[in-house]
């Protein structure tokens, strides 16, 4: 298995743009775990 590579940045971040990334990267994680929980619980809910 061969490691990750990763593009680099140009211009390097600042301190303020990492922590923009974090919380973006954060947010997008939180959003796709919505979506599968509201898809498992469409699949357990009963048909009315």
């Amino acid at each position: 298995m061969s490691l990750p590579t990763f593009p680099r940045i140009d211009p390097p971040l600042t301190r303020e743009g990492s922590l923009n990334e974090i919380i973006s990267s954060i947010a997008a994680e939180e959003l796709s775990l919505s979506h599968i929980l509201l898809t498992r619980n469409q699949k357990e809910a009963p048909p009315w």
